[in-house]
């Protein structure tokens, strides 16, 4: 994660990089997706690798320390599929995340 001092855009994702880092993670991914129902349920793991203090309005900060982990859950549903040239899927979804014990 970077502490942003923008200006950053979507448009070109590298602009986000001019920030500073504060928490590298290594990033573990499992996706189901129900074909029939059209849903799916992804689940991410974050384990950090690094991490630093950073200073925001005055505050200084330490999200996690190495080895600790984050999990994000997401369910939704897919409302229309991509056919060859056409949009990305759209759809909808939920989810939380967690800091299990470690």
């Amino acid at each position: 994660m970077y502490l942003n001092n923008g200006p950053s855009t979507f448009s070109d994702p590298s602009t986000f990089r001019q920030g500073t880092p504060f928490q590298v993670s290594s990033f573990h991914q499992q996706v189901i997706v129900d074909t029939v129902e059209s849903t799916f349920t992804v689940v991410n793991t974050n384990t950090v690798t690094s991490s630093s203090k950073f200073t925001l309005g005055g505050i200084n900060y330490l999200l996690d320390k190495p080895g600790q982990n984050l999990w994000t859950v997401l369910q939704g549903g897919v409302l229309s599929t991509r056919n060859v040239g056409s949009p990305p899927p759209t759809g909808f979804f939920s989810g939380y995340a967690v800091e299990p014990g470690n």
